[in-house]
């Protein structure tokens, strides 16, 4: 099995930065690590120049638990534990309060990390990359395309969060996981420079992003001053439709020429305003190559059949509010996206903001 050292380089984190908050504003880790009798587990931050250091030390009791509590940094950072040289990574946004459960055995590649979404994602970021590496080298990530287009997907759906800044900066073994030579996937480091410019631009990361977002592009354009979100890949999604019939996102955005994604839920108080403006635009648009691709997210699939029977775009169902959603970094429901020739180019962030946002591609 190969070992993941991670790199987040080149960027003053939120450890580093003075915390604007009261000393009774804390974040908080409990852990639990299996067969772990004794020894202790390192707490480290990354300074401007991209090195970790060590900012607290947590012995291990005879049960295995550990814990620490922190002062809430300014902005949102990321984090490792250290145990024997292996490392686990989590955000903190504020205040949250994180439980990890693992083993001696296998700290680093088989554990639970609970207590915050973000801290739920950057955990399955770390799965799939771990995964990946069971059967490949570390070079494969570069034509990796089924796993980039599903990190991808994660970034689209929240570009300004911490998580995608992790997937973007993160270096595996010294080698970047979106590597900057390569010009789309430097497009996705463009559209998370993008987001932090226009919602955090006090924030260390965006500096890092700019610079690097900067500093490569003139290998694939002319240089302007303007950093410009790109065209990112979707993550492929199949699902059974209320038919029983797998649908692909993948084939229904090849023989479309725009795609509205959308992760609803039908019980909620917006799914009829939401269906409605669905509907209108499926109306004035289908014929000339507009399609709608609707995840439905319910607790009871039969009632969800019925009403997605009733829709003339692509239903599929997902099962319950909480599942998956947080491979597709939706966070909350209802979420729109935009999928133009084959690329998902925009997420829609209001049902009165998806009229314009369609025109400007079909």
């Amino acid at each position: 099995m190969k070992k993941l050292f991670y790199i987040i380089g080149g960027v003053a984190l939120g450890a580093a930065v003075a915390c604007s908050c009261s000393d009774d504003a804390k974040w908080t880790l409990k852990g639990n690590i299996e067969g772990a009798t004794e020894g202790s587990v390192i707490l480290e931050a990354a300074n401007p120049g991209g090195y970790w250091y060590a900012i607290d030390t947590m012995d291990v009791d005879a049960n295995g638990d550990f814990a620490t509590a922190q002062a809430a940094a300014e902005y949102p950072d990321i984090y490792r534990l250290n145990y024997g040289g292996k490392y686990i990574y989590f955000p903190i946004d504020s205040i949250e309060n994180l439980s990890l459960k693992t083993s001696a055995a296998s700290f680093a590649n088989g554990y639970e990390l609970d207590g915050s979404e973000d801290a739920k994602l950057v955990a399955h970021v770390d799965k799939r990359l771990n995964d990946f590496l069971l059967n490949h080298r570390v070079e494969d990530l570069d034509t990796a395309q089924t796993l980039k287009r599903e990190l991808s997907g994660m970034i689209i759906g929240n570009p300004t969060s911490v998580v995608s800044f992790y997937i973007v900066s993160k270096q595996i073994g010294g080698h970047p996981l979106f590597r900057n030579d390569n010009r789309k996937e430097l497009g996705i480091i463009g559209a998370v420079a993008n987001a932090y410019s226009e919602n955090r631009p006090n924030d260390p990361r965006t500096l890092y992003l700019k610079d690097l977002w900067i500093k490569n592009r003139s290998r694939f354009s002319t240089p302007t001053d303007t950093i410009a979100a790109s065209q990112i890949s979707f993550p492929e999604i199949k699902a059974l439709d209320e038919k029983g019939v797998e649908q692909s996102l993948t084939d229904v955005a090849s023989k479309n020429k725009t795609v509205i994604l959308n992760f609803t839920q039908y019980e909620a108080d917006y799914s009829q305003a939401l269906n409605l403006a669905l509907r209108e635009l499926y109306d004035a648009r289908h014929d000339a190559g507009l399609q709608i691709y609707q995840i439905g997210f319910s607790p009871n699939e039969y009632q969800w059949r019925i009403a997605a029977g009733n829709q003339p775009w692509v239903t599929v169902f997902n099962g319950t509010t909480d599942a998956n959603l947080l491979t597709y970094n939706v966070g909350s429901l209802p979420a729109l996206f935009i999928i133009h020739n084959g690329e998902l180019v925009e997420r829609v962030t209001s049902v009165d903001a998806l009229k314009s946002a369609v025109a400007r591609y079909n």
